[in-house]
């Protein structure tokens, strides 16, 4: 509650400031101008009071509100840990695999790199349609990858950028290694489960 007074005479301060400088320069003639523009801000300075108390009255982060097997809330600005659940537990990342996917294809390739695909595309799962032989840039890869979360447009990729999915695997827990995220290990580009694929909140964050 005192954030959202706060907030309100932080922002009435201000809007006030305004008020005067835009009388005072333009509007001193215009009496019927100056009335909306006063009446907009009453309107804003209401809003921004009522969003304010909806926040300060919101409820904390608890056990009961976050249904996840694991969670973190991170204060980026110190690296405190605001909230943990589970953060260090092995889970499996599923399509958020396609992450390091992508930061590994804009490290090695250019967006206009044509890629013609091949029998690593025949796969189960979500996917953006394509087939072996299909001619792709990296770029369309990289919005199928991420429109419609394409399974086979991240397998495209990592055969393209490494030659083979296993190296591809490999070249993904080097990057993860240099990142920091010491508990995970990465079996495939796309995040189909598979036996050892696996990541921690904490690394991800």
């Amino acid at each position: 509650i005192p954030y959202a007074i706060i907030t309100f005479m932080y922002a009435a301060w201000w809007s006030r400031c305004f008020m005067i400088y835009i009388g005072r320069k333009f509007l001193l003639k215009n009496k019927v101008l100056l009335r909306v523009i006063a009446v907009a801000f009453v309107v804003v300075l209401i809003e921004s009071c009522i969003c304010s108390l909806a926040l300060a009255a919101a409820p904390a982060l608890g056990e009961s509100l976050i249904t996840a097997p694991a969670a973190m809330r991170l204060d980026r600005g110190t690296g405190r840990v605001l909230y943990a659940k589970n953060i260090d537990k092995q889970l499996a990342p599923a399509s958020t695999t396609k992450l390091m996917t992508a930061v590994l294809a804009l490290e090695h390739c250019q967006l206009t790199d044509e890629v013609t695909v091949g029998n690593e595309v025949q796969l189960s799962g979500t996917r953006m349609g394509l087939k072996p032989g299909d001619t792709v840039t990296v770029e369309t890869l990289l919005y199928g990858m991420f429109l419609v979360s394409g399974n086979d447009a991240a397998e495209a990729l990592g055969v393209h950028i490494s030659g083979s999915r296993e190296k591809f695997a490999e070249l993904m827990n080097q990057k993860a290694q240099e990142l920091g995220m010491e508990n995970s290990h990465f079996v495939n580009a796309c995040g189909k489960d598979a036996e050892g694929h696996m990541v921690t909140v904490r690394d991800m964050a």
